[in-house]
C-alpha cells in the first residue's frame, strides 16, 4: 500500500432497484450506477496488478449488507492471495439511530421507518456470513465502544489492526471534526417531515430538487447555530428495550464468540416490553416531536431562512 485512491468498489453489487436519492443524484441512475462501479473495480484491480501492492486496504460500510456480496468477496479473492476482514460491532440502540438518521438524509418517509420492534440487528449475521467464506481466522472483532477502542478513537484503533496485521507502519492523521456528521434531533425531525413530499417511488427525481436539498442538508449539518441543540439520541426506554431484548441473543453470542477479553455489548437487563407496531410508531414520533422545542424550530427555520 503506497497510496490512497477512491474506488467504488461495492456500488456494483449494492442495489438492485430504484436508488435512494443520494444515489441517483449522484449516477443518475441504476444502470450508470452498475457501469461505473464496473470501471472503478477494473481500475482497481489493474492498479492492484500494476504496481504489485503488499497491503491494501477497502473500507466500505456498505460490504456487509450488499444485495449480491458472496460475489463480492470471491472477486477480491481473485485479486489477493489473503483476504483479512475486520469487524466492528456497535450497539444496537445506537446503530439503530445512526441508520434511522442516514435513511432520513436519504429521503424515508415516517410511515416506511422501522420502528425498534421491526429492527433487525444484523452484526452476528455479517460476521457468520465472513466466516463461512474466508474462516474465523480471517475475521479480526472488535466492540465499536469508545472505552474499548485504542486511544477511544476508531481511527487509531483501526489502524493499529492494520499495522500489526500487516507488519507495516503507517504515518496517518486524525481528522480534527467528523466529516459525515449527523444532524441534530430538531433538523432531523424537519427533514422527517420534508421527506413527506419527496416520493421516492417516481422514476426520475429532478436534479436540481435533489441538489437542492443536499446543500440543505449540509447547511443545517455546519450551522453552528443548530449544531448547539441536541444530537438524536433514542431517549425513551422502552424503546431502547425493545430493541436490547430482540438483539439480546445475537449480543450473547458475539460476547462470547468474537469479543472475548474486550469490553461486552451491553445486553441490559430490563423487565421484558412488549409493544405492537402501532404503539411503537405513536411512541417515536411523541420521541421525534420533542426535540421540537420553540428555540430548536426557531433556530432551524432562521438558518434555512438566512
Amino acid at each position: 500500500m503506497t497510496k490512497t485512491s477512491g474506488h467504488d468498489l461495492c456500488f456494483r453489487y449494492r442495489y438492485s432497484k430504484k436508488l435512494p436519492p443520494k444515489m441517483e443524484r449522484r449516477f443518475g441512475s441504476l444502470e450508470q450506477m452498475v457501469s461505473k462501479a464496473e470501471e472503478e473495480w477494473q481500475k482497481f484491480e489493474a492498479e492492484v496488478h500494476e504496481n504489485k501492492y503488499e497491503t491494501v486496504i477497502v473500507s466500505s460500510e456498505d460490504i456487509p449488507s450488499a444485495k449480491l456480496r458472496d460475489d463480492l468477496v470471491r472477486r477480491l479473492q481473485k485479486s489477493f492471495d489473503k483476504i483479512t476482514g475486520i469487524l466492528y460491532f456497535r450497539d444496537p440502540v445506537d446503530l439503530y439511530i445512526s441508520e434511522l438518521n442516514q435513511r432520513i438524509r436519504h429521503g424515508l418517509r415516517f410511515r416506511h421507518a422501522p420502528t425498534p420492534v421491526q429492527y433487525k440487528y444484523r452484526h452476528l449475521e455479517f460476521a457468520e456470513w465472513f466466516t463461512s467464506l474466508a474462516g474465523r481466522d480471517a475475521l479480526v472483532t472488535r466492540n465499536f465502544d469508545r472505552a474499548n477502542l485504542k486511544d477511544e478513537n476508531v481511527v487509531s484503533d483501526f489502524f493499529d489492526i492494520i499495522e500489526k496485521t500487516c507488519r507495516v507502519n503507517i504515518d496517518f492523521k486524525i481528522p480534527s471534526a467528523p466529516v459525515n456528521p449527523s444532524l441534530t434531533g430538531a433538523a432531523t425531525t424537519w427533514m422527517f417531515s420534508f421527506n413527506e413530499i419527496l416520493d421516492r417511488r417516481i422514476k426520475k427525481i429532478n436534479k436540481d430538487v435533489l441538489d437542492r436539498r443536499s446543500d440543505v442538508i449540509k447547511k443545517l449539518r455546519h450551522s453552528e447555530t443548530v449544531s448547539k441543540h441536541e444530537k438524536l439520541r433514542l431517549t425513551d426506554p422502552e424503546l431502547q428495550a425493545v430493541i436490547r431484548q430482540n438483539a439480546a441473543a445475537d449480543m450473547k453470542i458475539i460476547n462470547e464468540k468474537y469479543l472475548q477479553g474486550q469490553v461486552p455489548l451491553n445486553i441490559g437487563n430490563h423487565q421484558p416490553v412488549e409493544l405492537t407496531q402501532e404503539q411503537a410508531r405513536d411512541r417515536m414520533r411523541e420521541w421525534l416531536l420533542g426535540y421540537m422545542t420553540p428555540e430548536a424550530v426557531s433556530d432551524v427555520t432562521r438558518e434555512l431562512l438566512s
